[in-house]
Order: C-alpha cells, then sequence, then structure tokens
C-alpha cells in the first residue's frame, strides 16, 4: 500500500531528482488531475482489505471456541484444544506474524 512517490524521495543531487521525475509516468505525478482521487481509493481498498483479514481471523477463531465448547470445553487437553485451534488456523503463531506491531513507548532502563 504504502510506495514513497519520487516527488518525494530524497537524492544525492538534484540531478538525479529531476532524472527521476522526469521518468515518471505522467499519472503518477502529484499534480495528476486524478491523482488524489486515486490515492483515497486505493487506501480505502486497502483498508477494506485488512478488514475482510480480521474478519477472517475473528471467524476462525469463533469457530475454535465453538468446536471446543460442543466437546465439552472442560474435558478437553490442552493438546486437543491446541488441535482444535490449528485446524482452525487459529493459533496465535498462525497469525500473529502477519500482525505489525509499533512499540508504544520507549523501555525504561
Amino acid at each position: 500500500m504504502y510506495q514513497l512517490n519520487a516527488v518525494l524521495a530524497g537524492y544525492l543531487t538534484p540531478a538525479d531528482c529531476a532524472a527521476a521525475i522526469k521518468d515518471m509516468q505522467l499519472e503518477e505525478r502529484l499534480n495528476a488531475p486524478d491523482f488524489s482521487g486515486r490515492y483515497h481509493y486505493a487506501a480505502k481498498m486497502y483498508q477494506d482489505e485488512l478488514a475482510k483479514k480480521r474478519r477472517a481471523r475473528d471467524d476462525r477463531l469463533v469457530r475454535a471456541w465453538r468446536t471446543a465448547r460442543r466437546r465439552t470445553i472442560s474435558t478437553l487437553s490442552p493438546t486437543a484444544l491446541a488441535e482444535i485451534f490449528q485446524a482452525e488456523g487459529a493459533l496465535p503463531s498462525q497469525w500473529l506474524p502477519l500482525l505489525q506491531t509499533d512499540q508504544l513507548r520507549q523501555p525504561t532502563p
């Protein structure tokens, strides 16, 4: 989704910058008449895709919990419970690497 536009990128020399902008397609320049509209549309589509992935992950979790409850969760061993979640692709180890996390604050020494 996020791509640095050549107009905003850093260059070693003004000549490098001018050459990069000259090589750009006209519709990719920031002053193109429909650039803003296309950008907002692409951002909306990306956000929709992320929401779809979140819903799918949530659905897998719900299915796994429902399956566990149907099998009387209190009698399931941790291994059996893990197998249920693994079958749905709902183990944190299966979806956590796909998430990007940002540190909220610096650790205090």
